[in-house]
């Protein structure tokens, strides 16, 4: 019986050996920059950081400053719009105002303009609310509200019932805000102040009066909680 034959097993193949890396020594050597350019291009870099940072600090302010006088201008003709609307009937508005900073305080205070919207004043203050003959505050006092940004509705006392009625109105939407006061020897039968403004009407204009209120409650010169 013939012997089988063992299978010959096949020679391992290698796999192709890697080309080898180039050594350090073949590759080209690197210019090495000498220490004062490389000084001289860091100083370089930071100079160009410099501008462009106080530049973008330019351009950041400009932009705000611009914000600012857009919204200065809008303002001011949102202001003269409601003015207007606010004297289109008998009320006429001005800004007359007795001398005086805010923060001036004296003990005994005179105003000159009738009924007053500004000038120096007492340190007390009065708060907001409905007064009467009886109970209703110096001058000096409601003077001092107006700095604190208060508006006060003035009426004579012979005003007609229904006309006050809208005034007690006016105070019951704005119960935060406002005084009601009699002002026996006022020149017209109403009128309405805030810190250096004034509407003077010759009867009762909701309207004008709640714009009023709208545009100038809780714009006087110093800013402190009301109520």
């Amino acid at each position: 019986m013939a012997k089988s034959r063992k299978k010959r097993r096949q020679p391992h193949q290698r796999p192709p050996k890697a080309k080898q890396r180039e050594s350090a020594a073949d590759r080209p050597k690197e210019r090495k920059q000498p220490r004062a350019e490389r000084i001289a291009a860091a100083q370089q870099a930071s100079r160009r950081r410099s501008r462009l940072l106080r530049a973008g600090v330019v351009m950041l302010v400009v932009a705000i400053l611009g914000a600012l006088v857009v919204w200065q201008v809008a303002s001011r003709r949102a202001t003269q719009r409601n003015i207007a609307a606010m004297t289109a009937g008998t009320c006429e508005y001005d800004t007359e105002s007795d001398p005086g900073r805010a923060g001036e305080h004296v003990s005994n205070p005179s105003f000159s303009v009738n009924p007053p919207s500004g000038g120096v004043h007492t340190p007390a203050v009065a708060s907001a609310g409905r007064y009467n003959e009886q109970n209703a505050p110096p001058d000096g006092q409601a003077v001092h509200s107006l700095e604190h940004g208060y508006v006060v509705l003035w009426y004579r006392p012979d005003l007609p019932e229904d006309q006050v009625a809208v005034l007690e109105q006016l105070f019951e939407n704005n119960d935060e805000d406002v005084l009601v006061v009699p002002r026996a020897n006022m020149p017209v039968p109403v009128a309405a102040t805030a810190w250096q403004r004034r509407l003077l009407c010759d009867e009762v204009e909701r309207e004008s009066l709640a714009r009023f209120i709208s545009e100038f409650v809780g714009k006087g010169p110093e800013k402190v909680p009301r109520g």
